[in-house]
């Protein structure tokens, strides 16, 4: 008891008020860039586990204050002083609410609630952060670098320091940002648009100053690779690509015959029926990428060209379009164990949680098991077959010792714990060796849910194994379109299982792109990423590059070396 009042000291929290920026999300914001330095606390490993805040004037008249905590921010690196940093964002109306009340300034007021492995439960009830509201006190301006660095096409907010006498914050829309080189960069704004590369200055007039940033514009990584070596596309099957298109670029297929550039969507026949209980790949897959700008569409069997050129720069890259017909029946064969785990009683902070899947979860669980199953049959154009075989497990209960932590995420499973578990239901209930199959699927209902990781590897009885592991949380997502398309759990059961196919294909000397490893149209290249694929804005979903990496990276032939345990 004595030891445990010796660690449960008083944290202080020091904030140190970095760089500011505006931005507009909708409405215009300040967002300022605060490192939190926690002192006092012990030489463990503590994790941040809430924070709350609300926004008052110094008369402690409230503006806004937040209904609940805000999102788990993560774990406080162990060492020196502890530190954390935020990036709040401070809305134009709570200064406005502000000065109606007749401030000259508004705080935004933070709690934090900490956990560690000795001292339990710790907490900071208050710290303030003051934001000057007055321009009157502003007293000096400067930008926090002397060059912005921004990719064509790309659109970056600039980074500046307007403060009071004493350094705090000054919070107003101060001055105008003009560029001396509009054909270079445009203003936004208070944000910068690479329009095309090379190099201009930037200005922003405060108070009767001009102060000056230089704007270096560098090709993005859309200039010069953009497109896949091959697109693979079955006869009647139309997939998406990207390009950028400006009045001196152009694109154009050689033979459109073979394939043609189309704004509708059209789906292929396929010889044998791959739909789940009414759902169809094929219409969720359509769904996808009608709102994606620039389509293909494979016409007949054959090779042609696709041409991406730009008139300016004699830039003209093309990929091979391979327009191949549908698998007729499977040369590769996947099978999973899908574990569920229907319980979980875990004591948290002192409180008991009770979790249960309900046998309508279950099921949903099950039939999305089903859909990506056929979703990745679709992507692979028939080259591959996944059997998930289900077994559920009621007269187990997940408790705290069977939980880790996901860092920022929460709390996970961890699969090492109930192996011995599964494998003794397995051997009573699914009447096969273990040895049939390729990977497992473990899904468990616990509190504090986090992240779904993919990409685990056992050695159990002699036989090593591939699996996956998805928490509840994917369950209780806000319908958005994925799952209104593809059903609850089927794109992120997807995304997991190619993580556990990338270790297979690696062994298998047919290596794949990682799940993690798209990007985003302006997005800079970086390990291990993938550089000849990129998700336009307007696609709703990863579901493109997926479909990328099971069949333009994995071929039918590709599909036949994989080194699973049985054959279709």
């Amino acid at each position: 008891m004595l030891l445990l009042l010796c660690v449960l000291t008083t944290i202080n929290v020091v904030p140190d008020f970095g760089s500011q920026r505006l931005d507009d999300i909708g409405e215009d914001v300040f967002i300022y860039r605060i490192t939190f330095h926690f002192q006092n606390v012990t030489a463990e490993s503590v994790e941040v586990l809430e924070r709350w805040a609300k926004v008052i004037t110094p008369e402690d008249s409230i503006i806004e204050k937040s209904i609940g905590p805000y999102d788990t921010p993560g774990e406080i690196p162990p060492h020196g002083e502890y530190e954390w940093t935020d990036t709040p964002w401070i809305f134009y109306r709570w200064r406005d609410k502000a000065m109606e009340m007749g401030a000259d300034r508004l705080i935004l007021r933070m709690a934090f609630s900490f956990r560690g492995k000795q001292t339990g439960h710790l907490y900071v009830d208050s710290v303030d952060l003051p934001y000057i509201i007055d321009t009157s006190l502003a007293y000096g301006f400067g930008f926090y670098d002397t060059i912005v660095q921004v990719m064509h096409w790309e659109e970056k907010p600039l980074l500046f320091k307007l403060v009071d006498i004493h350094g705090l914050p000054v919070f107003n829309f101060m001055g105008e940002l003009t560029v001396a080189d509009p054909g270079v960069a445009k203003p936004l704004g208070f944000k910068i648009l690479g329009v095309r590369p090379g190099t201009t200055i930037a200005m922003w007039d405060v108070n009767d100053t001009t102060y000056e940033i230089k704007i270096e514009v560098s090709p993005a990584v859309e200039d010069t690779a953009i497109l896949p070596p091959v697109i693979y596309l079955v006869v009647g099957e139309t997939r998406e690509f990207f390009v950028r298109l400006t009045d001196s670029f152009m694109i154009y297929i050689e033979d459109t015959n073979i394939a043609s550039l189309t704004d509708s969507v059209t789906t292929p026949e396929l010889p044998y029926p791959i739909d789940v209980n009414g759902w169809s790949p094929v219409e969720a897959w359509k769904r996808c990428i009608e709102a994606v700008r620039f389509k293909l569409t494979g016409k007949r069997l054959g090779t042609t060209y696709l041409h991406f050129c730009d008139f300016t720069s004699d830039v003209d890259k093309k990929a091979r379009i391979e327009v191949i017909p549908y698998a007729d029946k499977p040369v590769a064969r996947w099978r999973n164990v899908l574990v569920i785990f229907k319980s979980s009683k875990v004591r948290l902070d002192d409180t008991i949680w009770e979790q249960e899947y309900s046998q309508k979860q279950i099921d949903q669980i099950i039939e999305a098991a089903h859909r990506f199953a056929a979703f990745a049959s679709y992507l692979s154009a028939g080259a591959l077959v996944i059997e998930n075989v289900p077994l559920i497990i009621t007269d187990y209960v997940i408790t705290e010792k069977n939980l880790q932590s996901a860092g920022k995420y929460g709390l996970a499973l961890n699969p090492s714990t109930v192996h011995e578990v599964w494998m003794e239901h397995f051997k009573h209930e699914i009447g096969e060796p273990l040895s049939s199959f390729d990977g497992v699927m473990i899904m468990a209902n616990v509190p504090r849910a986090g992240a779904a990781f993919g990409g685990y590897e056992w050695h159990i009885d002699s036989i090593d194994l591939v699996g996956l592991y998805i928490p509840n949380f994917w369950a209780y997502r806000p319908f958005g379109f994925s799952e209104r398309t593809f059903g609850p759990n089927t794109e992120v059961m997807l995304h997991e299982w190619i993580h556990d196919l990338e270790i297979i294909a690696r062994r298998s000397g047919v290596p794949i792109s990682s799940a993690d490893g798209a990007l985003m149209e302006f997005e800079h290249i970086r390990p291990p990423k993938d550089p000849t694929y990129r998700r336009p804005r307007d696609e709703p979903t990863w579901m493109g590059y997926y479909m990328h990496v099971l069949r333009d990276q994995l071929t039918i032939d590709k599909w036949r070396r994989l080194q699973t345990r049985t054959k279709p």
